[in-house]
């Protein structure tokens, strides 16, 4: 059963994470100066379903990471919010938030830069539990050596340090040390991208694996459209700041509606999405105009000078933004 995009009814798929109204700037303008702000998002409005997988999918620079960033609270919005189980998420630093922050957990792209090169295996991963104070040193280094043996990582390799160990393995403590604070929501952020193809889908079977194993909600941002397929209930497309794109995920992959869309999967049975736009997270000024139209085979004279609203299906499980109807689509 797939839920709806919005107002969700059915208790197994209410909204876990929302984003509302979303807009995000780096830098500020000076008091006096006419320099307008630059964004990396805009208008963004995104649910993610309890005990589901959200995959969000764009080429390089498109806002994917900043998007993540702001669903897990460690950043706070420039406009517009984000929702946790129906609360306002806290701001970061305060007692609310790091009571909350044990509850989300994130997996990074480089877990190698993400450790502690002094530490070893049994340590990282305890240590999210002393900093939390969720168990004292015996208790918790007994619920690392669970984790990691859920993870299957070998137990002969727990007092190892970093630098002794592959990608697969240090992705797999990683994942471990995300997991052993036992949290609720989970963002993966290109976790695979590093990794050999018979390794990524061994961490990828992993984590879906952990996820019905334990109700997760997952948040997993890739610009590989072959990853994101497999373990994702639900895509969200992104161009260049906007949403273009989201639907349950077998839909969006085999009935795209957006051109940006089609134009991914057109990328496809490739490594993933062919990186077009500069590599770096692309920095824009607040324009008119539909931001895909240079590249839009379906260009009409509204792109130009107006942004495509964000249109839904009737049964609101489909949205696209673009001004074509969503039957040509």
């Amino acid at each position: 059963m797939h839920c709806a995009v919005d107002n969700i009814a059915e208790p197994n798929c209410l909204p876990f994470i929302e984003g509302k109204g979303i807009y995000h700037a780096y830098g500020r303008a000076g008091l006096f100066s006419s320099k307008q702000r630059n964004f990396v998002l805009e208008n963004i409005d995104i649910t993610v379903p309890k005990g589901k997988t959200l995959g969000i999918v764009g080429e390089s620079g498109s806002g994917k990471s900043t998007l993540s960033r702001l669903l897990l609270g460690l950043e706070v919005p420039t406009v517009g919010q984000v929702e946790y189980a129906g609360k306002p998420m806290p701001m970061p630093g305060s007692r609310d938030w790091k009571m909350m922050r044990q509850k989300m957990q994130m997996v990074f792209q480089n877990p190698y830069a993400s450790l502690d090169r002094r530490m070893n295996v049994l340590d990282q991963v305890a240590e999210p539990l002393h900093i939390h104070h969720l168990a004292t040193t015996k208790d918790a280094r007994e619920r690392a050596r669970e984790y990691l043996r859920r993870v299957a990582f070998p137990a002969h390799l727990l007092d190892y340090r970093p630098d002794k160990l592959s990608g697969g393995q240090l992705q797999r403590v990683g994942i471990a040390r995300a997991m052993v604070t036992q949290p609720e929501f989970l963002v993966c952020d290109e976790p695979v991208a590093s990794l050999d193809v018979s390794v990524q889908a061994q961490v990828l079977e992993l984590l879906g694996n952990l996820k019905e194993e334990l109700g997760l909600t997952l948040v997993f941002v890739s610009h590989d459209l072959n990853v994101v397929s497999y373990i994702s209930d639900y895509i969200a497309v992104m161009h260049r700041g906007r949403i273009v794109e989201y639907g349950p995920a077998r839909e969006v992959f085999t009935t795209p509606l957006h051109p940006y869309t089609q134009l991914l999967l057109e990328s496809v049975p490739g490594s993933g999405v062919p990186v077009v736009e500069n590599a770096e997270e692309i920095l824009f000024q607040k324009e008119a105009g539909c931001r895909f139209q240079s590249r839009c085979r379906y260009k009409q004279f509204a792109c130009a000078d107006n942004t495509p609203p964000f249109i839904r299906s009737a049964q609101k499980e489909r949205a696209t933004a673009c001004f074509r109807p969503l039957g040509d689509l």
